[in-house]
C-alpha cells in the first residue's frame, strides 16, 4: 500500500496547477495479469482516489484522511496518528478476546520487559543505496500526451522505468516535505528509493508518469498507463464525506469491507 500511495500521490499531486483541477484515470496490470483501473481527482493539495469498494481522500492542507465505504455508506476521518492509535486499540481488543484479560496482561508485561532489554536495537540500519537516474531518448504518446523515458537504477539494478509528461501543468512548488511529514516519511531517505530527494525531484521537475513499469529482481512486477487526464473544475463537496454517509470508527469500517 505504501508504494502505491507514494507513486500515485507524489506523482499526481506534483502535477497540480495552482488554478486547475484534474481528473486522471490510470490502468494498472500486475505480474499475475490482474488489471484494475483507478481514478484520481486533484484539487488544491487534495487528492481523491476512487475505486469500486472504497474511496480515499487525502488532504495535505489539513493533514487528514477520509475512507469512504460505498457498500455500507459509512466513513472514517482522521489523521495518520489516529489510524495508528485505532489499529493498536483494535489489535488489543482482538488479543484480549482470544487470550483472555489475564493471559494478555501477562504477555504484555513480558513484552515490556523484552522492549526494555532490547532498547536501542529497535531501529533497522539504513540501506546503502546508490540511485542512478538515466534519461533516455525514447518517448511515447498515450491519451494525447507525450512522455519521455527515464530509468531508475538502485545499486546497479533496474527498479523502475517512467515515461514522464510535463504537459499536464507541472506544479513545481508542491510541498513534498509536508507530504513526508504527514505519512511519517521524514528522515527515511535511506530506506526506499522513492523517498529519496533525487527521485522526488525527478517527478517534480518532469511531471506525471503516463507509463510506469516497476521491476522486482529484474522481472516486471507492475505496469501502469494513463487512460485519460482532464482539466476541469471540481466542486469542494467531492472532497468531503457525503451527507448520507454515517461516521464510524476504523474497526466498524473494516468489518464492513468484503473479505474482512
Amino acid at each position: 500500500m505504501k508504494r502505491l500511495v507514494i507513486i500515485c500521490i507524489v506523482t499526481i499531486l506534483s502535477t497540480l496547477n495552482a488554478f486547475a483541477d484534474w481528473k486522471i484515470t490510470i490502468t494498472t496490470t500486475s505480474v499475475d495479469g490482474m488489471e484494475y483501473e483507478s481514478t484520481f481527482y486533484v484539487k488544491d493539495g487534495i487528492l481523491k482516489q476512487e475505486s469500486p469498494e472504497m474511496d480515499v481522500i487525502i488532504n495535505l492542507n489539513s493533514n487528514t484522511i477520509i475512507y469512504l465505504s460505498k457498500a455500507t455508506k459509512s466513513y472514517w476521518e482522521g489523521s495518520i496518528e489516529n489510524i495508528e492509535d485505532e489499529l493498536e486499540e483494535m489489535m488489543e481488543k482482538m488479543m484480549i478476546e482470544m487470550m483472555g484479560e489475564e493471559a494478555y496482561a501477562e504477555m504484555e508485561e513480558m513484552g515490556e520487559m523484552e522492549d526494555m532489554e532490547g532498547e536501542g536495537d529497535l531501529n533497522p540500519p539504513e540501506i546503502d543505496m546508490e540511485i542512478e537516474i538515466v534519461k533516455d531518448n525514447e518517448s511515447i504518446e498515450l491519451a494525447g500526451y507525450t512522455g519521455k523515458k527515464y530509468s531508475v537504477n538502485v545499486n546497479g539494478e533496474l527498479v523502475e522505468e517512467l515515461w514522464l509528461c510535463n504537459e499536464i501543468d507541472a506544479f513545481k512548488d508542491f510541498n513534498f516535505d509536508e507530504f513526508d511529514n504527514m505519512f511519517g516519511e521524514e528522515g527515511e531517505e535511506g530506506y526506499d528509493y522513492s523517498s529519496s530527494n533525487q527521485y522526488k525531484n525527478l517527478l517534480k521537475s518532469n511531471g506525471l508518469p503516463i507509463r510506469e513499469i516497476t521491476y522486482n529482481f529484474g522481472e516486471i512486477y507492475e505496469t501502469s498507463e494513463l487512460v485519460s487526464a482532464e482539466e476541469l473544475i471540481l466542486p469542494e463537496a467531492m472532497f468531503t464525506a457525503p451527507a448520507d454517509y454515517t461516521k464510524v470508527d476504523l474497526m466498524q469500517l473494516m468489518m464492513g469491507m468484503e473479505g474482512f
